[in-house]
């Protein structure tokens, strides 16, 4: 069972790693996953 002290930390860090919020942001990770090879969905520019 955790703590109220280690539960408000958890809370605190959440706010920190909840991935790109503004458009640039999403727009400098959309092609982190991107697969490539025969069967992609999309070509990526060099």
């Amino acid at each position: 069972m955790t703590s109220d002290k280690q539960a408000q930390a958890n809370r605190r860090n959440a706010l920190k790693s909840t991935g790109p919020k503004t458009p640039e942001g999403k727009a400098a990770v959309r092609h982190n996953a991107t697969k490539h090879g025969l069967l992609s969905q999309e070509v990526l520019p060099r």
